[in-house]
C-alpha cells in the first residue's frame, strides 16, 4: 500500500489507521468460513478479486512504483463517511497520540489537521467537504514474513 509522506510513521508504529476512498464496485464482505472481513472488487468475467483482507500482511511503499520499506498487518476494516472520523481516529491517522494534542489546547484539533491533509491528497469530488465513503483500515507494523 502506498503511503505518500506518511510511510515513516507507519514504520515507527505511530500511524495506526489509514483511510482510502471507496471505489465504484468495491464491496465489503463480512468474514466467512474461508476468510476474515474483506473488500472485493469486480474482476473480469464472473470472479471477484480480493482487494483487502483482515489478517493479511501488506507492503509499505513510500510512493507508486517504489520499493517496499516494511510490512503492516491489516487488523480491522470498516466503511464509513469520511467526516465521521473521531478525535482518537484522527490522532491515529496523523500518527500522534491524543495526549500530544492536549499540549496545544483548543487551538489545534486533529480532525481539522486530518481534513487539511486529506484535501492535499484527494481531488475535487472526494474532498473533506464532499464527505465521500472511505475504507477505514486499522493497521499494525510487523516484520516482513
Amino acid at each position: 500500500m502506498i503511503f505518500h509522506g506518511t510511510w515513516q510513521m507507519v514504520l515507527d508504529g505511530t500511524k495506526t489507521q489509514t483511510r482510502r476512498l471507496v471505489k465504484e464496485g468495491e464491496r465489503f464482505v463480512p468474514g466467512g468460513c474461508s476468510f476474515d472481513d474483506a473488500v472485493m472488487r469486480p474482476g473480469k468475467g464472473f470472479a471477484d478479486i480480493l482487494k483487502w483482507e483482515v489478517g493479511r500482511t501488506y507492503a509499505i511503499q513510500p510512493g507508486r512504483g517504489k520499493k517496499a520499506v516494511g510490512c503492516f498487518l491489516l487488523v480491522s476494516l470498516r466503511r464509513e463517511p469520511l467526516r465521521s472520523i473521531s478525535f482518537d481516529d484522527a490522532c491515529a491517522e496523523l500518527g500522534r497520540s491524543n495526549r500530544s494534542f492536549a499540549w496545544y489546547g483548543a487551538k489545534v484539533r486533529p480532525k481539522e489537521l486530518f481534513a487539511k491533509l486529506w484535501d492535499s491528497i484527494y481531488p475535487k469530488g472526494a474532498r473533506w467537504i464532499d464527505n465521500p465513503d472511505v475504507w477505514v483500515k486499522v493497521i499494525k507494523r510487523v516484520q516482513a514474513p
